[in-house]
């Protein structure tokens, strides 16, 4: 297999690894052709229970828990994908799915929780295609629901996610009239992604996640900021997002790559992000600008 993604386990601070190397069951040669990219998340253990995601692109998105810290490991479907990495059809209509994204947190009983970006793709010639500019959406799981698949996250709406309650995080302000440039950098990404999770003792969950700002545009093209949303129930229900940037000085930055300390104190979100004053890369518009790490402590 093809880059391989390997488990090491150590409990003496890394003088020594009882657990080196190991391809964990479901992630093997028999199931991935090739690891090509680093499409996991791992969460913050609670007691020897931990957990990590992976996938969320064109294929399925998983969960891989374990409750014995790491000696056996239980595969659970997030989303179910139509199609199979090792038998792949040459031609797919387009179809919803993830973008690559994810991130997980277990809660005080150890039950995982799950975001993911959407993305719509497809295939022609052996060839895939995917559309970050046409493409929105943050998608929550948790445990206690069923697998999603590709009808649920759809290409065409997000009705059916959030009529599941599945839906946490999208554009803001509404986004009907929103004119999406060619030009708009999209990092392969959706339009709404990055998500990051960060959990309470009590199970007050926070999501946050970057976005195209329809408020902020610089030749055309948006920037995008950070947004939160949050559950006091566990994820049963979900307040409306609401910007992290909306602040003056965030008017010109591109605010992007969140990080989020796991575990949330009740008084203080920490969240560290990439920030610079062109939208993408900078590629786009010629400018080679510094990027900055900029902290941001929320109450």
């Amino acid at each position: 297999q093809d880059d391989a993604l390997l488990y090491y386990r150590s409990s003496d601070g890394g003088e020594t690894w009882e657990i080196n190397g190991v391809v964990i069951d479901g992630l093997g040669a028999n199931y991935y052709p090739g690891i090509s990219s680093l499409k996991y998340s791992w969460a913050q253990p609670v007691g020897n229970t931990i957990a990590f995601t992976f996938g969320f692109d064109e294929f399925d998105g998983l969960v891989f828990k374990s409750i014995d810290n790491g000696d056996t490991w239980q595969k659970i479907v997030v989303y179910d994908s139509p199609f199979d990495p090792m038998n792949v059809p040459s031609d797919i209509e387009t179809y919803g799915c993830g973008d690559g994204t994810s991130a997980i947190a277990l809660d005080s009983q150890g039950k995982a929780h799950v975001a993911f970006g959407r993305m719509l793709r497809s295939r022609a010639s052996n060839t895939w295609y995917y559309s970050p500019l046409g493409s929105e959406g943050i998608i929550y799981w948790n445990e206690s629901m069923p697998p999603l698949d590709s009808a649920v996250v759809s290409s065409y709406t997000l009705e059916n996610l959030s009529a599941a309650g599945n839906l946490v995080g999208y554009i803001t302000p509404d986004t009907v009239s929103l004119s999406i440039s060619n030009d708009q950098p999209d990092y392969g990404v959706g339009l709404t992604s990055q998500p990051q999770l960060s959990i309470m003792n009590d199970n007050e969950i926070i999501l946050v996640y970057s976005a195209v700002a329809p408020e902020c545009m610089l030749d055309g093209v948006y920037y995008r900021h950070l947004y939160s949303a949050r559950t006091f129930d566990g994820g049963a229900t979900w307040s409306a997002p609401c910007s992290l940037n909306n602040d003056i000085e965030f008017s010109y930055s591109e605010c992007v790559y969140p990080a989020v300390a796991p575990i949330y104190d009740g008084g203080h979100l920490y969240v560290l992000c990439q920030e610079d004053f062109t939208p993408g890369t900078g590629t786009g518009f010629g400018l080679g600008e510094e990027n900055y790490l900029t902290f941001l402590s929320v109450i």
